[in-house]
Parts: C-alpha cells; sequence; structure tokens
C-alpha cells in the first residue's frame, strides 16, 4: 500500500532503519551471506531453512508479494476523470508495486507531485529500499473503503480504509529482515490535479477522530 506520513510514516522508516542495522551486522560474514543467496535455501526469522524444492516452485509462493528480476510489470494507472475511488485505488495499487517489485525513484512522480509531502515520503523510503536491494510489502493488510469528503477543481479530499495486516521487508534471497503487525488505520488523502486533469497523491494522513473536513 501507500507508505502513510506521519506516524505511520515514522514506524516504516524505523523499520527500514532496522534493516540497515541488519544488513550492517552481516556485512562481516561474506560465506553466510552467500550461502544465503544460493538457490534452494532461505532465512527467515534469524534461521536458515534447506529447501529440496526447485527454484521454480520456490519463486512462485512469492511472486505476487515481491520480486527482484523486474519481470512484474507495473499496474495501469487510472489518473484522470472524477471517478475518485478509482483514481486512489489504481495510485494505490502503483505505489504497492514500486516498493514491492521495483523501487525506483525516477517513478515516483507518476502518482506524487514533486515537492508535496507524499513525495518527499517516497522519495526517503524508496531510495533506502534501493541502496540494499531490498523489497517492502504489506501481507494481508487491504484497501477496504474509499470514501469522497470534498471536491474542489483541482483538489479532491478523501477518507480511507485499511485493514490490518503485517510490513515486511525482504532481501533477494528470500530472507525476512523485519516484520511488523500493522493495526490497520483511517487515513485523509489529498489529491491535486495538475493543468492536464492528471490526479496524483499530495499527503495522507492519519484520521484521527473520524470529523468531517
Amino acid at each position: 500500500h501507500l507508505v502513510r506520513s506521519d506516524s505511520v510514516r515514522l514506524r516504516h522508516l524505523v523499520a527500514l532503519a532496522l534493516a540497515l542495522l541488519a544488513l550492517g551486522a552481516c556485512s562481516g560474514d561474506d560465506d553466510a551471506s552467500a550461502d544465503a543467496s544460493k538457490p534452494g535455501s532461505s532465512t527467515t526469522a534469524g534461521a536458515v531453512v534447506s529447501t529440496t524444492l526447485p527454484p521454480a516452485l520456490t519463486t512462485t509462493t512469492v511472486a505476487s508479494l515481491y520480486s527482484f528480476d523486474g519481470s512484474v510489470p507495473p499496474p495501469e494507472l487510472v489518473n484522470m476523470g472524477d471517478d475518485y475511488e478509482a483514481i486512489y485505488r489504481s495510485l494505490d495499487a502503483y505505489t504497492t508495486w514500486l516498493y514491492a517489485h521495483n523501487p525506483d525513484a525516477n517513478l515516483i512522480g507518476e502518482f506524487a507531485p514533486f515537492g508535496s509531502p507524499q513525495y518527499t515520503t517516497y522519495e526517503d523510503d524508496i531510495g533506502a529500499l534501493a541502496r540494499v536491494n531490498r523489497r517492502f510489502y504489506d501481507e494481508r493488510s487491504v484497501l477496504e473503503s474509499v470514501e469522497l469528503v470534498d471536491t474542489a477543481p483541482t483538489v479532491a479530499t478523501l477518507r480511507v480504509v485499511y485493514t490490518p495486516g503485517m510490513t515486511v521487508i525482504v532481501e533477494q534471497s528470500g530472507a525476512e529482515v523485519d516484520r511488523k503487525a500493522y493495526p490497520g488505520e483511517t487515513f485523509i488523502a489529498l489529491l491535486s490535479s495538475d493543468e492536464t486533469g492528471r490526479w496524483r497523491l499530495s499527503s495522507l494522513t492519519p484520521d484521527g477522530d473520524g470529523t468531517e473536513l
């Protein structure tokens, strides 16, 4: 899902920081790292688990969650018109793909306006993932609802609800670097459109009390 700003962004950045620390702690053990990257083995929860499954069977179990080989294309962006639920769900799906399959900071402008709070959030997180060649994804969390709160000619305000799940960071070998429970949350999303009518996400903040804007 989209990385949420403010308190949620902090949780995600803490997870990424933990991942970077884990990488530093393991940097002196080149042989162990090499073994973990061999086909037919994976590391979870700090333990090495061997498997005799063929590589094809091993990769298909995680293909829908993350990838490292560029084999998963981005979802189509729906960012024109006034179907705000479809627009937000499209932006959410695209950002999910970016974090889980292709952390390329050059693509942030596709769904967040340059200079906006959301652009800065994505730039920090995507840059951290790219530097250590890791992927971040939400497991079991679902975008449950999208409600239109208010509109103006170039602005739309939405209330969006995500169900509980898990946030996971993995490295290319399949080892889980970090896993945290995500409790689910309600957010206020601000969409803005440019001169061509193309919508992007400018900000996403927790809606603590559910007050109408």
